[in-house]
């Protein structure tokens, strides 16, 4: 059963609130879900960066055959709407605005 978009939104406030506060002693890397299938290997690049590490030829030749070997809908889509659960996309905008003013549009 889908909790209200009121309880989503306190937790998506939430969120931006302890990430401000979490900011100012540790690193973050966001990436966007689009550029995780466009170009995986750049924001591995710019996480290992961020962390200090190098990313090697030998783990980018997993990451690479992991890749491969599991490809995205690997076991069947999963399609759902906003509207099967009662919601509006202007709803959903509305009771996200403090994370999309903070991080935009990470999809």
């Amino acid at each position: 059963l889908f909790r209200s978009l009121e309880h989503w939104s306190r937790k998506l406030r939430s969120l931006v609130e302890e990430r401000a506060r979490f900011e100012r002693t540790h690193r973050f890397v966001d990436a966007a879900y689009r550029d995780t299938h466009h170009d995986v290997m750049a924001v591995a690049e710019r996480i290992c960066t961020a962390a200090g590490l190098e990313l090697t030829a030998s783990a980018r030749a997993a990451m690479r055959a992991w890749s491969t070997d599991n490809p995205q809908n690997k076991y069947g889509r999963h399609e759902y709407s906003l509207d099967e659960v009662g919601f509006t996309e202007d709803e959903v905008r509305t009771a996200s605005t403090e994370y999309l003013e903070r991080f935009g549009q990470l999809t």
